[in-house]
């Protein structure tokens, strides 16, 4: 079995909608109750309105968007997928519980959706992986939301996260370079995972952005953002604990003013 390692995104996101499980769509492949968790923890933090009008670029198995649903919410609930392959199998998967729930083909910087037609703009460990540029899909947020809308934006890493890592060429090649026992068993089991399923083995080589805080809110700024905040990305590890991250931040934002 082989690793998947493309600087093409979009073949990795085909890959990933051929997986048996549509929860690996979300790219947290086998993890999917560390994905409801941060999905919940974003719901907490943004408290929004019933009726707000919700937009989850990059919303992966729509797992947000689903818990908003389940609780009764009232407002527009879209997401969006940047290829057909993934669109087509949540779109399938939603069909299956009748959810209401609209998933649209588009990426960071072109959704094709209306101006000002959103509240609330989520987009959650998808910024830093989507191109070099983001100043053009910060643009896009902004369009998208209403007077006053918010965006929040998620696991947005201060540095290279990934320079260090070795570059494997195979799944055999991935577990001889395991560091200490406990790693290779954690690896052997991963590689087990994906060697009778469907679901890619994926590799990513490299963060595509990275920014400090200070920085990034001048980008935020620049773009027509106003009230740029932000914290240290939390994530529920094993037994319910909530661990920050070392490397990684959350930011809300407001629009300053709609054109």
């Amino acid at each position: 079995m082989g690793i998947y390692r493309d600087r093409d995104r979009q073949r990795e996101y085909r890959l990933l909608a051929l997986s048996d499980d549509v929860r690996d769509l979300s790219g947290r492949q086998g993890r999917s109750e560390l994905t409801d968790a941060i999905s919940r923890h974003i719901v907490e933090l943004l408290a929004p309105g019933s009726s707000a009008r919700i937009l989850d670029i990059g919303c992966g198995d729509a797992s947000l968007l689903r818990i908003l649903e389940r609780e009764g919410h009232q407002g527009a609930l879209t997401g969006v997928l940047p290829s057909p392959e993934e669109v087509q199998r949540l779109v399938e998967s939603l069909a299956l519980s009748g959810s209401r729930i609209d998933i649209v083909l588009g990426d960071t910087e072109k959704t094709g959706l209306a101006a000002g037609s959103y509240d609330i703009v989520i987009v959650n460990g998808v910024l830093h992986l989507a191109q070099p540029d983001p100043h053009a899909s910060l643009l896009e947020f902004h369009r998208l939301l209403s007077r006053g809308g918010t965006v929040f934006l998620g696991e947005i890493p201060d540095r290279d996260e990934f320079s260090h890592h070795a570059q494997y060429t195979s799944a055999i090649d991935y577990l001889v370079h395991q560091r200490s026992p406990r790693e290779f068993a954690s690896g052997a089991a991963r590689v087990a995972r994906y060697a009778f399923t469907r679901r890619p083995f994926l590799e990513r080589q490299s963060t595509v952005f990275h920014a400090t805080p200070t920085v990034f809110q001048g980008m935020l700024e620049a773009a027509g953002f106003d009230d740029v905040s932000w914290r240290r990305q939390g994530a529920s590890e094993a037994g319910g604990q909530v661990v920050e991250s070392a490397t990684r931040w959350d930011y809300t934002a407001r629009v300053r003013s709609v054109s």
